[in-house]
């Protein structure tokens, strides 16, 4: 445990659209796009004490999270079946060090196939890329 720490502040923005878009004369996508900007004081992240020779929670003084996330869905066989694809980018930055944050992924992408096999069986398959 570490007694030292102190509550994280942060400053969080987002901003985001979303829409139909008709494909053919029945279809539609549905676009979802985002970008966010995020300023952490005191941000509580995992890192190693070499003086405890473990992993402990600490303070960074200062970081940012900021990125653009974007999402495709539509129907497939008469809406009987949904595809999803799905993009994230992150810059997470701690500011005091100018290095890349731990534990965060730069680029993800999740992909999602799901539909109904019968009237009370649905599938889902599911996809994950994480840089």
């Amino acid at each position: 445990r570490n007694l030292d720490l102190i509550p994280e502040e942060s400053v969080s923005y987002e901003l985001g659209i979303r829409g139909r878009l008709p494909v053919g004369k029945d279809g539609s996508i549905l676009a979802d796009l985002a970008v966010f900007w995020n300023e952490f004081d005191h941000l509580i992240e995992t890192a190693f004490v070499p003086s405890r020779s473990a992993f402990q929670f600490v303070n960074l003084t200062s970081a940012r999270i900021r990125g653009a996330e974007a999402t495709l869905e539509s129907g497939v066989f008469g809406d009987r079946a949904r595809v999803r694809v799905g993009y994230t980018f992150i810059d997470a930055t701690d500011l005091d060090q100018d290095a890349p944050l731990a534990f965060r992924a730069k680029h993800q992408v999740n992909t999602s196939v799901e539909g109904d096999l019968i009237p009370i069986l649905r599938a889902v398959l599911d996809f994950r890329f994480i840089s």
